[in-house]
């Protein structure tokens, strides 16, 4: 804990000698991870090289990087000498809706100052995303609910072994211990914020999200979850978690970041809040009283909810009562009083 603190106090002052603020993030961490507010003074016009570079490679990530009125979105390109860090300008020419997945031509102004970070100058586009990859999907015909992303070469996947919390798993074909779930929770997730490392992160094409991670020694514990997706019920949570080696972490983190830059998400259903008080209702209407513990499950191929109630017994046992089946405003399949 102490080593988090003192880590936390000199960021905060390295932050405020640049003059200005981290743009939204929480982080404790590592600062090299995607999305971490970069602070420098733009260097003056007499500093600033009349040379240009030109790199040509597959956009890894777009995100926004920055403090205050000098933020400003980045592209990363994986090149053949490695990645590649360029801004985009107002004053950029050529195709900058260039997606994630696309490959690229950039040609960017070499500045003094902030030698990895340079200004994009014309951005062209040799070849789209959508005419490579692999689609990763999770779908039930029942309710026309799917959640997929996108994986480019060298990459592999199946459905995620996890009847509660339905999804996917992809990984680096070469290297199979890099496991990344991303999953639905109907229910939502608790996450614990002690000795944890949490920031908010800006992904492409709007989407945001909130990171938690923790490391012990050559380990470490990754969970993102994403913020405001269109379409989502009030409640749930589409998640993405990862527990393995550190050091492979670093390697293919802007890699997995870009994979799960580019979710998609389509469903709808009755949130678990709205399940578990029409539940509560009609058990109060039977018996005059509700129980103060409970469980819920939620069946994705047919959008019902299973809701079962407890009490304690003499002993001090955890022994469930009735257990309601929630479908909309329908309750039903009661069962049989324990006991």
């Amino acid at each position: 804990m102490n080593r988090f603190f003192s880590l936390s106090l000199f960021l905060a002052l390295a932050f405020l000698l640049a003059g200005c603020t981290p743009a939204a993030t929480t982080d404790t961490g590592d600062s090299s991870a995607l999305g971490e507010a970069i602070c420098y003074d733009p260097p003056a016009p007499e500093e600033t090289a009349d040379s240009a570079a030109q790199y040509t490679g597959v956009i890894t990530a777009r995100f926004t990087e920055g403090c205050g009125e000098d933020q400003a979105e980045v592209l990363t390109l994986e090149t053949e000498d490695g990645a590649v860090h360029c801004t985009l300008l107002e004053a950029s020419q050529g195709d900058l809706s260039a997606a994630v997945g696309d490959r690229v031509t950039a040609e960017c102004q070499v500045v003094e100052g902030a030698p990895d970070y340079h200004p994009i100058l014309t951005l062209t586009v040799l070849e789209q995303a959508s005419s490579a990859g692999e689609t990763a999907a999770y779908e039930t015909d029942a309710l026309s609910l799917s959640l997929s992303v996108t994986l480019p070469e060298g990459w592999a996947w199946e459905l995620a072994d996890d009847a509660d919390n339905p999804g996917i798993a992809f990984w680096r074909s070469d290297a199979p211990e890099l496991e990344v779930t991303l999953a639905l929770y109907p229910s939502g997730i608790g996450m614990c914020g002690t000795g944890v490392a949490i920031k908010q992160v800006a992904l492409s094409d709007g989407l945001t999200a909130t990171t938690y991670t923790e490391g012990s020694g050559e380990n470490l514990w990754f969970t993102l979850i994403y913020e405001d997706v269109d379409g989502l019920p009030e409640g749930a949570a589409l998640v993405a978690r990862y527990n393995g080696s550190a050091a492979l972490w670093g390697e293919w983190t802007e890699g997995v970041y870009a994979i799960l830059s580019t979710v998609q998400y389509q469903g709808d259903f009755l949130p678990w809040a709205d399940a578990l008080e029409t539940a509560k209702s009609d058990f109060a209407q039977l018996y005059g009283y509700t129980p103060e513990d409970w469980s819920g499950e939620f069946d994705p191929d047919t959008g019902v909810w299973t809701v079962t109630f407890y009490e304690e017994d003499e002993d001090g046992n955890r022994v469930a009562l009735e257990t309601r089946t929630v479908d909309g405003a329908v309750v039903g399949n009661a069962s049989d009083q324990a006991g």
